[in-house]
């Protein structure tokens, strides 16, 4: 024969890590409850704050633990909720946020056009540097990049670098300027 039903009330419950405690009704210590001994056709049941429990009581590790815990007749325990990892998850998520997006800049632009917004100063942003001020200077968008990878301009070898070598004569006569 089975122990009788203790009602209990969650004070806490992880989701994450699997477990929480309840206070008895009748008084006394907290009750550990694990996810494991949740009696629910969910994979990974939780428990909220302030449900109401009923459990029998058990010993694990020598310490009081609630078993074969349920919930009232017609409340369902929630499930843990994964972060999905598909690729069509975080295109959904992408979608999502560029409607955001759209839907904050809408509102910005809202906000700009109407009249008291015209009186307002624009905001100076300021330098991604040290001091607020801005790594490169004003007119530096317009200039090219430098490549690294030597694309873009003609490849030193080894040779031509000590001055020594065929390469390093023919460049140098190519480079000589023509009298």
């Amino acid at each position: 024969m089975s122990a009788p039903k203790v009602e209990a009330t969650v004070r806490w419950f992880d989701g994450k890590k699997g477990f929480g405690f309840a206070a008895p009704t009748e008084g006394g210590e907290d009750i550990f409850v694990h996810q494991q001994n949740i009696v629910a056709d969910v994979k990974n049941p939780i428990l909220n704050e302030n449900d109401t429990i009923y459990y029998e009581l058990g010993e694990h590790k020598g310490r009081p633990t609630a078993m074969n815990v349920t919930l009232p007749v017609g409340q369902v325990p929630a499930q843990r909720r994964n972060r999905p990892h598909s690729r069509r998850a975080k295109k959904e998520a992408d979608e999502e946020a560029a409607a955001e997006g759209e839907a904050e800049e809408t509102a910005a632009v809202a906000t700009v056009s109407s009249p008291a917004a015209a009186d307002a100063e624009p905001e100076q942003r300021a330098g991604g540097g040290r001091d607020g001020k801005t790594h490169r200077a004003a007119g530096a968008q317009n200039r090219s990049r430098r490549n690294d990878k030597g694309v873009g301009g003609a490849k030193r070898t080894n040779a031509s670098r000590r001055g020594g070598g065929e390469g390093a004569a023919q460049a140098a006569k190519d480079a000589a300027p023509a009298e």
